[in-house]
Formats: structure tokens, sequence, C-alpha cells
């Protein structure tokens, strides 16, 4: 995924039709209750491997978000350069909304599934370990106040360092990047810290749920605020029992029932543990 602002918008054409696809697919599995844990496995490693590893990952909303910003950086100081890169700037910002609405209307779909980043995590956390650390002491579970706290103190550093001095904080963690493998291929050098920040990622989600999304990334910030806000969420119906085993399964304590599911990242665990078929994808009533 590179920093440049002048955007080739044929590279974002497929991995976009990719996100696309894999978010309707699972959109519609979730919404006829036909999402089970094999299924998911499958559409995770598709949303590593063809977003991800083939496509190289050239659009993320991380990407399109950090560029905005630079983009203001630059033509305050030069205001001349504003012809050459504001075309590159409307496609990144259209695209940008579209996923800041997909939030307003499906919730964290993308964050769930499409996101081959947010799929790498969610597929360690669906690996049953052999040894007892996915649920013995050693497991971390991180108070809201403590991840809330980081992800936006991040996510306003950049901001601040973007439009100040045209820093690209982002770039020197960008996991993402690590994707470009076959991108980089001649170049594998520039691989070498992305590689290292994702499997430090990679390993922490053994102990952690999702401790990329839910700490740093800079989307997941955006996501968190507005999905509480989203039209269709994972709700209980009349048939609930109040037995409380999706909140026993939930990873991120969202399945109680007065939680605004900001942080629900539509894994499905509750639907396929409830014993009463009570949990639906649907909206507001």
């Amino acid at each position: 995924m590179g920093q440049s602002l002048f955007l080739n918008p044929l590279e974002m054409v497929p991995v976009l039709i990719s996100y696309v696809i894999i978010s309707i697919i699972s959109l519609l599995l979730i919404y006829k209750k036909k999402m089970n844990r094999k299924i998911t496995i499958i559409i995770l490693f598709l949303s590593i491997l063809i977003p991800g590893l083939i496509f190289g990952l050239s659009m993320h909303p991380v990407f399109a978000s950090q560029q905005i910003f630079i983009f203001i950086f630059n033509i305050t100081r030069n205001p001349a350069m504003i012809s050459r890169i504001l075309p590159s700037i409307v496609i990144i910002s259209i695209v940008l909304a579209v996923f800041v609405v997909s939030t307003l209307i499906f919730g964290r779909i993308f964050c769930s599934y499409a996101c081959p980043l947010g799929a790498a995590q969610e597929l360690i956390s669906n690996i049953n370990f052999k040894n007892k650390v996915k649920k013995s002491k050693y497991a971390v579970s991180l108070p809201n106040k403590v991840t809330n706290s980081i992800r936006v103190t991040f996510f306003i550093t950049m901001i601040v360092t973007s439009i100040t001095w045209g820093f690209a904080l982002f770039s020197i963690i960008n996991p993402f990047k690590a994707f470009s493998i076959f991108q980089n291929i001649l170049n594998p050098v520039v691989l070498i810290v992305p590689i290292l920040i994702l499997v430090l990622i990679l390993i922490s989600s053994i102990f952690i749920y999702r401790p990329w999304c839910t700490i740093l990334c800079p989307f997941g910030t955006v996501a968190w605020l507005t999905s509480r806000f989203s039209f269709f969420k994972l709700r209980r119906n009349d048939n609930c029992t109040k037995c409380q085993a999706c909140e026993k399964v939930c990873p991120t304590s969202e399945a109680f029932i007065n939680s605004n599911k900001s942080r629900c990242y539509l894994c499905n665990r509750c639907v396929e543990i409830c014993p009463a078929n009570a949990i639906e994808f649907d909206k507001n009533k």
C-alpha cells in the first residue's frame, strides 16, 4: 500500500470490488442466519488472500484518511498543488465516505470480514488452541477506558502531525503494507518493519481479541464512533430467555441487552450459541 497522493484509480478498483463482494456475501449470510464457524473461516481466508495478498491492499480506509490530512498540509504550504492532487483526493474522499456510511447502516461489516488485517486477527481468535492460553490467566482483557484512550490519542496525534507537519505517522507502523509481498517482490527490504509489526499484532491476537482494531486502528476509531448508530445490528428478539449464553461467548462484551454495539464485529458467536434462536441481524424497530 503506497503513500503517494497521486493515486491511480485503476489500481483501486479491484480491491474495492473485492471489499464490496466479501461484505455483501457476509451480510447476506448473517442476515439469513447461514453464517457458521466453517463459513466464517473460509471468508476470512478469502479476505486475506484476495484484497490482501493478491491485490496488495492498494486501498484501505486507514490509508484514505491519512492522505486527506496530508493533502490539507500540502495545499496550505503550496496552493498550486491543488490542481494536481485534487482529483486523487476527491476519489479518496468518496471512497472513505462510503466506508463510513456503511458503518452507519450495517455496523462494522468491513472491519469484520473484508479487511485483511481484521480477518487475520479474527481467524486467530477462532483457533482452538490445545494449550490453555485462550482462557487462562494469560489471556488479556483490557478495560474499555484504556483502549478508548489509546485509540483516540493515536487518532488525534495522526491528524495533528499530518496537518501540521505533513508527517505520515501511520506509515511508520503500517502493518497493511506487509500484505503487498507480491507487489514488492523485487524490493523486500521495505516490508521488514511492516511484517514485524504484523507478526506482533498476530501474536497479540492470541491473548487480546483484535488488538489492532480495538487499540490503534484509525478507521477502527471512526467505526467505533459511528457504528453505535448503525441501522442494522445483532439484536435480541422476543424469543430471548435471558440465559446469558451470548454474553459469555461475546469477545467484546457487546451482547448485553443495553449495549450500543459500537465494538461489535459481527463475529456471530452469539447467534451460534443461542439455544432459543433469539438473536438476529435486524434494523431498529
